[in-house]
């Protein structure tokens, strides 16, 4: 069975999408939601009081989409521009494969600096929601979304670059040379070049 990149790449924006609009929803349904709010079994959204799974479903029902329009969410903006246009880019015809759009998914990297905290962030951040350890504050005292929806658009848009069939970012051969000479030398095997 052949792997379809094209499928794959598809499959994998669509999730990415369903993950960055669930942090969005999150978010900013929390801050929609009074501290007093309780749920069914009388559970506090209060200062560090932690959230059970009703109170998700409570922040979610709290959330309205007129609510992103606030400049403080300016940045979402740009996050929900930037996965329009990936997602034209990778459901468009002619434009899969293309170096532009391999670039254009290679920039997110540049766009969204803050996702790469992410990288350490995200894991601890779904541990504490799964594990029924996240607060309130988990979500309002740090840039959640930097460290949540943007990283999931970061690591997306870095395997769409990597895995997307076509022409090349043209940088991909100087990048396997370092690696291949980063290895000889952490190898052992490294030759001195005249």
């Amino acid at each position: 069975m052949r792997f379809d990149k094209r499928n794959f790449c598809r499959t994998l924006i669509l999730l990415a999408g369903v993950a960055m609009a669930m942090f969005i929803v999150l978010r900013v349904g929390i801050g929609a939601t009074d501290y007093q709010t309780t749920d069914s079994a009388g559970r506090a959204m209060g200062f560090n009081d932690r959230l059970s799974a009703e109170h998700y479903w409570i922040m979610a029902r709290n959330f309205s989409p007129t609510d992103l329009f606030r400049w403080e969410w300016a940045y979402e903006w740009l996050l929900i521009a930037m996965y329009a246009c990936g997602c034209w880019l990778i459901f468009s015809g002619s434009k899969f494969g293309r170096r532009s759009t391999r670039q254009f998914f290679a920039a997110q990297a540049v766009i969204f600096p803050f996702a790469w905290l992410g990288l350490i962030w995200l894991p601890n951040i779904l541990r504490d929601i799964s594990a029924g350890r996240m607060d309130r504050e988990g979500f309002i005292d740090i840039p959640v979304l930097w460290v949540t929806a943007h990283t999931v658009w970061l690591i997306t848009s870095l395997t769409i670059t990597f895995v997307m069939p076509g022409e090349s970012l043209a940088f991909n051969a100087t990048v396997r040379r370092f690696l291949d000479a980063l290895w000889q030398l952490l190898s052992g095997r490294a030759t001195r070049h005249k």
